[in-house]
């Protein structure tokens, strides 16, 4: 993807080691699936910082900073944030591709923000959603090609345009894939 921005190292080692240590000793939320719920899939935790309904968690400050200073170093304009969601996926014996889907079925921009080193690639594929609301799953994954395969890097940020269909996987070589996750409109 042409518009697609990928850079290491966002933050100060300092920084990030203290977002990373607040996210691992918050609580987390148990999803039994992490993709659609009709195909393969794994179990995994998660919190949101934020929704549609406003802040949920007393880290919203601090776990917006990577947000800003991607956007601010890249010349994004934030007008609004849709959702923060930090995800955890733990380790199991063989990889799982989870369900090609947008986070949202209207324009806007995502954001991930990788907390580890982790052979558990997300994956952007050559389809868009084409925005008017339907269903957020691709559900034929034969038909998708993989555009770009993006291997998380500790304190390594992607921004992407939302309407892309893209994917996480899980873990098999590392005991977790952690990933915060900000869907926006700039």
């Amino acid at each position: 993807e042409k518009n697609m921005i990928i850079d290491k190292n966002l933050l100060d080692r300092s920084i990030f080691d203290i977002i990373v240590n607040k996210v691992l000793h918050s609580p987390w939320n148990f999803a039994e699936c992490t993709g659609a719920e009709d195909v393969e899939d794994s179990s995994s935790f998660y919190m949101i910082i934020s929704d549609e309904n406003g802040i949920c968690s007393p880290l919203y400050d601090l776990i917006c900073l990577p947000l800003i200073v991607a956007c601010a170093k890249n010349n994004i304009k934030i007008t609004e944030i849709i959702r923060i969601r930090v995800g955890l996926i733990p380790k199991l014996d063989k990889q799982i591709l989870h369900t090609p889907h947008v986070d949202y079925q209207f324009p806007h921009k995502t954001m991930l923000f990788y907390f580890s080193n982790s052979y558990a690639p997300t994956l952007m594929f050559d389809k868009k959603h084409s925005g008017n609301g339907k269903d957020k799953y691709w559900s034929n994954i034969e038909s998708l090609k993989v555009e770009k395969n993006i291997t998380p890097v500790e304190n390594t940020f992607v921004i992407f345009d939302g309407l892309t269909f893209h994917s996480s996987t899980t873990p098999k070589d590392n005991p977790l894939r952690i990933v915060i996750n900000y869907n926006f409109i700039d």
